[in-house]
């Protein structure tokens, strides 16, 4: 089943190779079945909240190590910040530990004017994706 009240995705993006002209965006559902990219399966579900889980433990885990006065960076794959800087369960999980910075990745190509960049709350965002930043390499903190 679909959740409609899940935030959706753009299905189109601007194609690098043609200025102007979009692209579709579509996958494949668990089923075999072509969905626009957005729609949200129970799949879909599944990975967000073992992603979530994933990312507590690894916080957790930075958070005993405070005491040595270290800056705490978060590193991603994928984007965990809309592009119009909207909370999602990512950025309300990482707010609560006040990381400095965190970087991702995942965008390429046409998908890169959809990552945020900047300051969110406590925390600054930053798209690393190495096309992105044309192979060069980027202080980060």
């Amino acid at each position: 089943s679909r959740h409609s009240d899940k935030k959706t995705f753009a299905n189109t993006a601007t194609n690098c190779k043609n200025p102007g002209q979009s692209v579709s965006l579509h996958r494949k559902d668990e089923a075999g079945e072509e969905i626009e990219l957005g729609d949200w399966t129970e799949n879909d579900e599944k990975i967000l909240a073992r992603e979530i889980g994933r990312l507590t433990l690894s916080l957790d885990a930075a958070q005993k190590l405070s005491d040595l006065n270290c800056t705490l960076l978060v590193a991603m794959h994928y984007p965990p910040i809309y592009s119009d800087g909207t909370d999602s369960q990512f950025t309300n999980l990482i707010e609560q530990y006040e990381p400095k910075i965190v970087v991702y990745g995942h965008l390429h190509g046409a998908f890169r004017p959809e990552g945020f960049e900047g300051q969110h709350g406590p925390t600054h965002y930053r798209l690393v994706s190495a096309d992105y930043l044309c192979f060069q390499p980027v202080r980060i903190v």
